[in-house]
């Protein structure tokens, strides 16, 4: 059961590998990433309303509280993508994702100070393992001391590191309805909820942009974030499975830990030998910290 657990939630990571490649790709191509955005969120929530029987049973006064907190999820987790997108353009798309997908650092250390969680070595010892890694990952580029290096920095830095604020955000309130007095079954809204809020935020983007003349819509795109919402779909199918499957083996807090760690793995591989950017035992070592930070954490 475990190793089935382990094997299905490094399959998950490898799924989520997909919309940051399309991220990576709409940086260096100088797309417009909003009509990948847009179909993706639209495609997910439709989707996963339909499966889950959200259209049905999510319009109910007792779930508002519920509805709100997972809709507000989704925007800010879209604005982390949409401040991804602003440091892959700038800066090593590598380094840059290792730090934006550090966010489970922020879900830990608000469980332990704000939800309850009670504080142990490891939950610590992980938390400070993902900062060291961040550090260490980052590093390479920091150190370089030419001017122009200097500036590029804060391109790509500030942006990446709002993402990573973004994301820790959003994984903290999709953490709060845990915490709730819901009816049964409610909580399998919760995906349609945050897609729903992911394209709001994607809907009144694309309408500014296009009112002010500055959207450039890329029809590829649109097909391909329609592609990825059922990829997204499947995605969160395999990892419900590794949840079960963990959970039997008593350890279900790896899920999360090990898929993320896969997708880290898989797109920094897709940095150093497709990208061919320029590699470092800094940032090698700062993504086994990340990795390691993530699961002992988990515990």
């Amino acid at each position: 059961m475990l190793l089935t657990g382990v094997l299905l939630a490094l399959t998950t990571g490898l799924f989520w590998n997909v919309s940051g490649i399309v991220n990576s790709v709409c940086a260096r191509k100088k797309y417009d990433l909003y009509s990948y955005l847009l179909t993706n969120s639209i495609f997910t929530a439709v989707l996963t309303g339909v499966i889950s029987g959200a259209f049905k049973g999510v319009f109910k006064e007792e779930l508002l509280l519920f509805a709100a907190v997972s809709i507000v999820a989704g925007v800010i987790n879209t604005a982390g993508a949409l401040m991804l997108q602003k440091a892959l353009q700038h800066g090593h798309h590598g380094i840059v994702f290792m730090i934006s997908q550090s966010a489970p650092a922020i879900p830990f250390i608000a469980g332990m100070c704000f939800l309850g969680d009670k504080p142990s070595f490891l939950k610590v010892g992980g938390v400070i393992l993902i900062f060291t890694g961040m550090v260490l990952a980052a590093l390479p580029k920091l150190r370089e001391k030419r001017q122009t290096a200097k500036m590029e920095n804060r391109k790509w830095l500030v942006p990446a590191l709002c993402s990573f604020g973004c994301f820790g955000i959003a994984h903290t309130m999709l953490a709060l309805p845990s915490l709730m007095s819901l009816p049964d079954g409610a909580g399998g809204y919760r995906t349609f909820l945050f897609y729903c809020g992911s394209s709001l935020l994607m809907i009144t983007a694309v309408t500014l942009r296009r009112s002010s003349g500055n959207l450039a819509v890329n029809r590829v795109l649109l097909l391909i974030g329609a592609f990825a919402a059922v990829l997204n779909v499947c995605s969160m199918n395999i990892f419900f499975k590794a949840l079960d499957h963990l959970a039997a083996g008593h350890a279900v807090g790896l899920g999360s830990p090990v898929a993320t760690s896969a997708s880290l793995a898989g797109f920094t591989l897709y940095s150093w030998f497709y990208l061919r950017e320029k590699r470092s035992w800094a940032a090698l070592a700062g993504l086994l910290c990340i990795c390691a930070g993530a699961v002992a954490a988990s515990f």
